[in-house]
């Protein structure tokens, strides 16, 4: 980089490096500038979406980046639809997030954003449409983690033990070294020890 400051692929590469050593304030500036530098939007902004959210910038976010025009399809679009989901719902709008949601699953019904749809309907207490999306996204991608915990936490909120430590076991042992998915499981076993009380 020293010897290509203007090169805004390694500009890129080290925000994306640094988002995931943790450093989120060097990698905005690193991303920003690969951005400035000329490095397409579809490869910086993804990125910069988890970095604004994981610094809760959500309302910076909402601001520098409005939805998408009608009629655009792009994943880039998908992307950023899901991001201002995101700010959205962390910002207690989740009527809005919902409808943001709701556009980018009519073009891109991907895992990512039909988990981040059943996550808001949990989140607005919509059950029933909670499952019935995480259903299509385990159906899509049968190994996702964050769809599997999900599906756990459903099945324990409708008092069903026994789907629910199926569905635990399952995420055990697609990530038998894990910590969220042996944490998944446990929780599923204190619950039963509590319901036999």
């Amino acid at each position: 980089l020293a010897a290509d400051p203007d090169n805004p692929d390694l500009r890129l590469q080290l925000g994306i490096a640094l988002f995931g050593a943790g450093d989120t304030a060097a990698a905005e500036r690193e991303l920003r500038t690969a951005r400035e530098k000329g490095a397409a939007d579809s490869g910086v902004l993804p990125t910069l979406f988890g970095v604004m959210l994981a610094r809760s910038e959500d309302e910076q976010l909402l601001a520098q980046f409005p939805a998408p025009a009608e009629g655009d399809t792009s994943a880039l679009a998908s992307e950023t639809l899901r991001a201002r989901a995101g700010a959205l719902n962390r910002t207690g709008r989740f009527k809005d997030a919902a409808a943001s949601l709701d556009r980018a699953l009519t073009f891109d019904s991907s895992v990512a954003n039909l988990v981040a749809r059943a996550q808001l309907a949990q989140t607005m207490g919509e059950k029933g449409l909670a499952s019935k999306l995480v259903d299509e996204a385990i159906a899509k991608s049968p190994k996702e983690a964050v769809a599997l915990v999900l599906k756990v936490d459903l099945l324990l909120q409708n008092k069903e033990q026994d789907k629910a430590l199926e569905t635990a076991n399952q995420l055990v042992t697609y990530y038998p070294q894990n910590a969220m998915a042996l944490i998944t499981r446990a929780r599923v076993f204190f619950q039963a020890k509590d319901n036999t009380k």
